[in-house]
Protein backbone atom coordinates (compact mmCIF):
# COMPACT_ATOMS: atom_id res chain seq x y z
CA UNK A 1 0.00 0.00 0.00
CA UNK A 2 1.87 3.17 1.26
CA UNK A 3 4.77 0.85 2.17
CA UNK A 4 4.34 1.76 6.24
CA UNK A 5 5.12 -0.73 9.26
CA UNK A 6 1.89 -1.62 10.93
CA UNK A 7 3.29 0.20 14.13
CA UNK A 8 3.25 3.48 11.45
CA UNK A 9 -0.12 2.40 9.96
CA UNK A 10 -1.95 3.04 13.55
CA UNK A 11 -0.01 5.92 14.47
CA UNK A 12 -1.53 7.90 11.38
CA UNK A 13 -4.98 6.51 12.05
CA UNK A 14 -4.88 7.38 15.53
CA UNK A 15 -3.48 10.52 14.76
CA UNK A 16 -6.52 11.02 12.37
CA UNK A 17 -9.18 9.88 14.46
CA UNK A 18 -7.88 12.98 17.47
CA UNK A 19 -7.80 15.23 14.49
CA UNK A 20 -11.28 14.40 13.50
CA UNK A 21 -12.57 14.34 17.50
CA UNK A 22 -11.44 17.07 18.21
CA UNK A 23 -13.11 18.77 15.07
CA UNK A 24 -16.53 17.32 16.16
CA UNK A 25 -15.75 18.44 20.08
CA UNK A 26 -15.88 21.47 18.55
CA UNK A 27 -18.65 21.51 16.49
CA UNK A 28 -20.82 19.87 18.98
CA UNK A 29 -20.06 22.21 21.59
CA UNK A 30 -22.77 24.71 20.57
CA UNK A 31 -25.01 22.73 19.78
CA UNK A 32 -24.98 20.86 23.07
CA UNK A 33 -25.50 24.05 24.48
CA UNK A 34 -28.61 24.55 22.00
CA UNK A 35 -30.01 21.20 23.45
CA UNK A 36 -29.46 21.74 27.08
CA UNK A 37 -31.05 24.92 27.28
CA UNK A 38 -34.26 23.38 25.07
CA UNK A 39 -34.05 20.26 28.07
CA UNK A 40 -34.38 23.08 30.65
CA UNK A 41 -37.14 24.93 28.96
CA UNK A 42 -39.06 21.35 28.52
CA UNK A 43 -38.54 19.77 31.94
Amino acid sequence: MLGLTPAELMHVLFTLFCLVGRFVVEKMKPVAKTLLKLKWLFT
